[in-house]
C-alpha cells in the first residue's frame, strides 16, 4: 500500500507511457526518492511491461490511470481514478477486480462530499485537482480532519510543490510532460524533493 511518512511529504510522478518513458522515469527516479508512478497508457500499446517492471524492480509502486484491465494485466500495483462519473462505484469495480490489496486511489476535484464518500468506499489515497488556491484549500482541510493519505496534483514546479506540501499533502504528484527530455526531468525532481523537504518537522 502506499504510505505517508511523518517526515514529509513523498513524490509521486504522473507520467504518459510512449516513447522516451522510460528515459524519463529513470531520471526521476535517480533525482530523488520517488514513492509512485501513475502511468498514463498511450493511446497505442508500447512497452507498458517494461515501464511497470522497472519501477517496481526500483521499490516503487506503479498505478494504471483508470484502467482497471490494464492494471490486472499488466501486474500494476493498483489505479489511479480520475474525479467525476460515480467515482464510489468505480472504486468498487476497481476493489472487486483487483483485490484488497491493491492501490485504489481516487481524484475528487473540488469535491468535499466525492472525497468523503470515496474515502469511506475504502480508497487508498485521495487526489485533489482544479484551481491551485482551490486545491490548497482541499488538501488542508482534509488534511486537517482526516488520517487518509492525501495528494495535490499537476505539481510542475517547485514553489506549488512546496505549497502543496506546507498545506499538509502527504504526497505531492509532479506532472511530467511527455516531451521534457530526462535531463530536465531530473532537475524538476530534484528541485521539487528540496523544496517538500523544508517543511519536514514544520508545526502544524
Amino acid at each position: 500500500d502506499v504510505e505517508a511518512v511523518s517526515s514529509g511529504p513523498q513524490l509521486m510522478v504522473d507520467i504518459e507511457a510512449g516513447a522516451g518513458a522510460g528515459e524519463r522515469m529513470r531520471a526521476a527516479f535517480q533525482a530523488a526518492p520517488i514513492a509512485c508512478v501513475v502511468l498514463r497508457l498511450a493511446s497505442s500499446p508500447g512497452d507498458e511491461g517494461g515501464l511497470i517492471a522497472t519501477a517496481q524492480k526500483a521499490g516503487v509502486a506503479v498505478v494504471i490511470a483508470d484502467d482497471v484491465s490494464a492494471a490486472r494485466r499488466l501486474k500494476a500495483d493498483g489505479v489511479h481514478l480520475s474525479q467525476g462519473g460515480d467515482l464510489v462505484g468505480r472504486l468498487e469495480v476497481a476493489r472487486k477486480e483487483l483485490g484488497q490489496q491493491a492501490i485504489i486511489g481516487c481524484d475528487a476535484g473540488l469535491s468535499r462530499h466525492d472525497a468523503m464518500e470515496a474515502g469511506e468506499a475504502g480508497a487508498s489515497y485521495l487526489a485533489f485537482t482544479g484551481d491551485l488556491d482551490d486545491q490548497l484549500d482541499m488538501i488542508d482541510w482534509w488534511a486537517e480532519l482526516f488520517e487518509l493519505p492525501c495528494i495535490g496534483t499537476g505539481v510542475r514546479d517547485a514553489v506549488v510543490a512546496m505549497e502543496c506540501a506546507c498545506a499538509g499533502a502527504d504526497f505531492v504528484s509532479l506532472s511530467i510532460d511527455h516531451a521534457l527530455p530526462p535531463s530536465e526531468v531530473g532537475t524538476l525532481v530534484a528541485a521539487c524533493a528540496a523544496a517538500v523537504s523544508v517543511t519536514e518537522g514544520a508545526a502544524p
